[in-house]
Parts: structure tokens; C-alpha cells; sequence
């Protein structure tokens, strides 16, 4: 992460306390020695569903996330460290109150995995809710392989980017569309995307032309099943 040069953290991912609730307090506490920011988990409930919000070059922007399966399975815990449950109408109220604050919301859902291009249902329908608050963008962190992107009510929504640090290595989870926010005066002005294939159980490197023309030929074909 540090030679990323990480400084945002989304903790909305399934496998956080695989480890135990207790190890995830304590990467909380690694990332604010390092002065990180993070969103979508915490210590508490209510600190993994509290919004993050940052003032960056004259932008205001707001972070929020949960975590789709573990509310549907009932297993998160409200008083230890764990992701934050997701409440569509709570964080719907709460884009449309960030907004009118003047912040521009980004939004990370982690949902279904599924080991194919095209989206499952319930993510599409769940995203497309959210969007329909008017986030600047919505995006579904559970991806092991790349979903397309698609614009609704004038929200940018990718329903999955793919892996891009993990150590699976296969076809097609192997594959990612990383975005790239270029946020201005308030606005989203448009998406970039970094596209990286893993090898050597976790090594990204970029795509050349002819692998990146495959994976927009799927995701092209995903996109138009939706």
C-alpha cells in the first residue's frame, strides 16, 4: 500500500476478519499511524457506516461503503471491529444530504462474486438503487473479474473493476479494469481506467493493445446483456 502511495482505504471486502475481528482493529490502527483514511468497516457499526469525508484542491468528497452478503447473512457485529451493513434507503438519504452539503459522494458496495464478466442480478439492481440518489460514482468492490460500466441517472456506476492485487492468476479473474476519477470544481468529469492482467500469483502489470482489445470485447459483450 505504501508504495502505492495509498492514502484512502475501502474495508467493505468479505475476508477482513478472516483472521479474527481483533487483527482488523489493529490494521485500523497500521493505517492511522500512516495517517490513512478509511471507510466502509471500523472499530464500531457506527463508525463503518459513517461517511469520510475530505477537502482536496477546493473538493469536497464523501466515501461511503458497506457490505452487501454480511448483512444478508446477519453475521456483522455492531460492537467490534467488522465491515459496515448496508441500508439502501439510509445511505440513499444520505447521498442526497451530502450533495446538498456541497460534497461529491463516490459509493463502494461489496456484493455477490461471481467468476463471469456479466454482473449478477442483485448487484445491478442494488447499484442502480443507489445511483438513483445522484452519487457521482457507485462502484461494486467484490469483483474477482471485471464487470462493465454503464452511466445511470446521470451516476457513473462500475459494477466490478476485477482483481488487481490477489493471487489469482487464471483466466478470466486474472484480468481488471482499475478507474480513475477525475474530480473538478465539484464535478465528476470523466473516468479513466488502468487495465492490468496478474501474474506471478500476484504481480499486475499493464495490458498491451492486443489483450486489452479482448477484455473491452467481453466487457463490451457483458455490458450489452445488461
Amino acid at each position: 500500500f505504501e508504495k502505492s502511495h495509498v492514502n484512502i482505504v475501502e474495508l467493505t471486502g468479505n475476508h477482513l476478519h478472516d483472521y479474527g475481528h481483533d487483527w482488523l482493529g489493529h490494521t485500523i490502527e497500521m493505517y492511522e499511524k500512516r495517517g490513512w483514511m478509511f471507510f466502509g468497516g471500523g472499530r464500531t457499526q457506527l463508525e463503518a457506516v459513517t461517511p469520510r469525508l475530505v477537502e482536496h484542491h477546493g473538493n469536497k468528497l464523501a466515501f461511503l461503503g458497506c457490505n452487501m452478503p454480511h448483512t444478508d447473512w446477519k453475521v456483522i457485529r455492531t460492537e467490534q471491529p467488522d465491515v459496515g451493513a448496508c441500508d439502501i434507503p439510509r445511505m440513499q438519504w444520505e447521498i442526497r444530504d451530502l450533495k446538498a452539503r456541497g460534497y461529491v459522494p463516490i459509493v463502494s458496495i461489496q456484493h455477490d462474486e461471481v467468476y463471469k464478466h456479466d454482473p449478477p442480478a442483485g448487484l445491478v439492481r442494488d447499484l442502480r438503487q443507489v445511483a438513483d440518489a445522484g452519487p457521482a460514482f457507485v462502484m461494486g468492490s467484490q469483483a474477482h473479474c471485471p464487470h462493465p460500466w454503464e452511466v445511470h441517472r446521470g451516476a457513473y456506476m462500475h459494477y466490478g473493476p476485477g482483481n488487481i492485487y490477489f493471487d489469482q492468476f487464471w483466466h478470466p479473474v486474472r484480468d481488471a479494469a482499475q478507474d480513475k476519477l477525475y474530480i473538478h470544481a465539484g464535478k465528476l468529469l470523466t473516468v479513466g481506467h488502468l487495465y492490468t492482467r496478474i501474474e506471478e500469483r500476484g504481480r499486475p502489470r499493464v495490458l498491451d493493445l492486443k489483450e486489452r482489445g479482448e477484455l473491452l470485447s467481453d466487457l463490451a459483450g457483458a455490458q450489452a446483456r445488461l
